[in-house]
């Protein structure tokens, strides 16, 4: 039984209690207002209950001439005020019901909301220094002419301007054509002030060393200071970068929109260090941008893109594309681009995308193959082939066994092979190999070679039932206590935090890791698949059955990522395809499966540049950055999403050696951006759309 008291029911003799809402309605939060621009606010609130509600506003307190009411009853309540005048201050309440909230205000932003369009484009550079001093490349003049029809706002180039810099007379030159051929663009532009501006990129930041020419070299001297030459040959670059960095770090906001540019190839005559250090993204300009990003968000942008040479991040083992490799054999290990599988097939190619069979003079099943002075394949029965690295005949050799090998490492002095019934071989040159007391009958199914952070440095051979055996000269074997009797199909070394690990996958989602070889910690891998290899360049990358592949920066958080195959993937390398270290991962597997990802843009300085980059995004995500545009692209890819923050790419030339051939126009309307990456005809290839995270 229940009674009725002042508007709530009671419950009665244990009956349960059911409350009655009353009619009156409450404002529960807000109002507040986002997406502040030139035109247009958003004003939201939350009431208790569900009910149509209003705005009123004006531009004084107490005199509210407009009105606009929702249609819907609701709760979380969210009205759009349009047509307004720019840079003015408006008075408002919100009323739902019976409930009214006090007055507040808004100024809409200083800019006008009209709809514009802006270019992007980069690593436009020839083949040689000698050529871009007389033309631009056919490809880089088609995407100017393409642009010009475009009529964009303004533009930016994101470096590698021409093939790189020699001796004074002639980069001057290389300059000089370079703008001559910009000038037609620079002259629609309807952003008079900064029509076309740059992010300095490697080959016009590198320096021109007498007798090194490249500059490669940490004893290389100047011959003049490319620095100072950016900057004299680009005057009307933005100078509000901070202090050492004026002209090639900076910033400018044209109506809603706000671009900065980053220096990560900084070199000038105070720094006479390597080629490498040109990656370097400095302390002083990460504060710097912070500091601008957040005076742009304060003067209520809707769009913020940062621009850059190098990558900022890459997509290590999230973007997975399919090769051609020509065959249905199964392709058990890859390494310098040489893939090695069932019946005696190899593989190669130049580019990771072409693949070209070779013959190997054998129908064994190699399963191995390591690159060292010479490529070294290994398969059944005891089978060794060798070949010149950047030769395709194939050399049997002696191996002494009939054992099946399985997997082969090829350190700074010795090769070592890893088989059936506990099989170890050694071998100095690849063509004479010696047999090894393993001291285990275990099938051993693969072998690497790493330092501890004692700077110990052990071989580790992995195989079934759990079996790992270690080193330090691959002849005397000490069997390690492990964690799992699972078969154990791939190892590798690699580091975490700035030290040493090394990581072991194997059957049923089996993953250990080690810090110093000896004592082994299982991990959660997040799947049941079989696990067959693991490399680690900047991350550790897994491959397994059913197309499964894993990431870990640290070797305990595992994240799985798509590969666009359900074949079993079986083996994997991290390849360096040219003297820029710009990398990418290729796997292998079943069916001929050959899939190659791109790989963050590493250089000698690795752990310092990964805290930089780690640093860098923190600011992106921090002010909501709607992308990051770049250059010095190996990767041929579009963009990819990190942290909700888009890398866009643009530029492809590195590999070629004859112009990029694409180019972006961003469409800016209100809160959308559309990004339409462009053919140096102008034809649309590929389309991607960012809405605004500003608040």
């Amino acid at each position: 039984m229940a009674l009725v008291a002042a508007g709530v029911l009671v419950s009665i003799a244990g009956l349960p209690l059911i409350a009655q809402t009353g009619s009156r309605i409450h404002i529960t939060h807000g109002p507040e207002v986002h997406k502040i621009s030139g035109s247009k606010v958003t004003v939201t609130w939350t009431t208790d209950k569900a009910k149509a509600g209003s705005v009123k506003w004006g531009t004084s307190k107490g005199h509210y001439s407009k009105t606009r009411t929702e249609r819907a009853a609701t709760l979380d309540h969210s009205v759009e005020i349009t047509r307004l005048p720019q840079n003015t201050t408006f008075h408002y309440k919100v009323k739902t019901g019976r409930a009214k909230s006090r007055d507040h205000t808004f100024t809409t932003a200083d800019y006008s909301d009209a709809p514009f369009t802006f270019a992007d484009m980069g690593d436009n550079r020839g083949g040689s220094a000698e050529d871009d001093s007389q033309h631009v490349t056919p490809s880089f003049q088609n995407i100017v002419n393409a642009a010009i029809a475009k009529r964009p706002a303004f533009t930016i180039h994101v470096g590698d301007l021409f093939y790189g810099n020699s001796d004074l007379a002639t980069t001057q030159q290389m300059y000089s054509v370079f703008k001559a051929a910009i000038q037609p663009l620079i002259e629609t532009a309807a952003f008079t002030q900064y029509p076309f501006t740059i992010s300095p990129g490697n080959h016009e930041m590198h320096p021109a060393c007498s007798g090194l020419g490249s500059g490669n070299d940490a004893s290389c001297t100047p011959a003049f200071d490319p620095y100072s030459l950016f900057n004299q040959e680009f005057p009307g670059q933005p100078q509000n970068g901070p202090p050492g960095y004026l002209g090639t770090a900076f910033s400018f906001t044209y109506q809603n929109t706000h671009v900065a540019s980053i220096d990560a190839c900084h070199y000038d005559a105070n720094a006479k260090t390597s080629y490498d250090d040109l990656y370097d993204l400095h302390d002083a300009v990460i504060d710097w941008l912070d500091a601008d990003l957040a005076a742009a968000q304060q003067a209520l942008v809707r769009h913020i893109f940062v621009f850059g040479h190098p990558e900022a991040w890459a997509p290590d083992g999230i973007r997975w594309t399919a090769s051609h490799s020509g065959t249905q054999s199964t392709l058990y290990a890859v390494a310098n681009r040489a893939a090695v599988g069932s019946s005696g097939t190899i593989l190669s190619s130049e580019d990771g995308v072409n693949w070209t069979a070779q013959t190997s003079g054998t129908t064994a099943t190699l399963r191995g193959v390591a690159a060292g002075s010479l490529l070294v394949a290994v398969g059944d029965s005891g089978t060794i082939l060798t070949c010149p690295l950047t030769g395709s005949t194939w050399t049997q050799r002696a191996s002494g066994t009939v054992h099946h090998l399985n997997g082969v490492f090829s350190g700074s002095t010795l090769y070592v092979a890893v088989g059936n019934d506990g099989t170890i071989l050694t071998s100095p040159d690849g063509v004479t190999w010696t047999a090894e007391t393993s001291g285990t009958n275990h099938n051993l199914n693969a072998v690497t070679q790493g330092a501890t952070e004692g700077g110990h440095t052990y071989y580790i051979a992995v195989g079934n039932g759990g079996t790992i055996l270690t080193s330090h000269d691959a002849k005397t074997w000490t069997a390690q206590a492990s964690p799992t009797t699972a078969d154990l199909g791939g190892v590798t070394s690699g580091s975490a935090s700035g030290m040493p690990l090394f990581a072991a996958v194997g059957d049923a989602g089996t993953i250990l890791t080690s810090q110093d070889t000896l004592r082994w910690s299982p991990q959660v891998s997040g799947v049941s698949s079989n696990l067959n290899a693991v490399t680690c360049a900047h991350i550790f990358v897994v491959m397994g059955d059913g197309g499964a592949v894993l990431t870990s920066e640290d070797g305990v958080e595992w994240v799985s990522q798509n590969s666009g195959t359900r074949s079993n993937l079986l083996g994997i390398e991290h390849w360096f395809p040219d003297e820029l270290k710009a990398s990418e991962y290729t796997a292998v597997g079943a069916d001929g499966a050959i899939l190659t990802c791109p790989a963050w843009l590493g250089v000698a300085s690795l752990g310092t540049y990964k805290s930089q980059r780690d640093r860098f995004w923190q600011v992106l995500q921090a002010h909501g950055v709607d992308a990051y545009i770049c250059g010095h692209v190996h990767i041929f890819d579009d963009s990819f999403t990190v942290g909700g923050i888009v890398q866009w790419l643009d530029g492809a030339s590195g590999c070629v050696r004859t112009g990029n051939g694409r180019w972006t126009l961003w469409t800016i309307d209100g809160d959308t951006a559309t990004a339409q990456n462009m053919d140096e005809s102008g034809n649309v290839t590929y389309t991607r759309v960012i809405q605004s995270s500003q608040p």
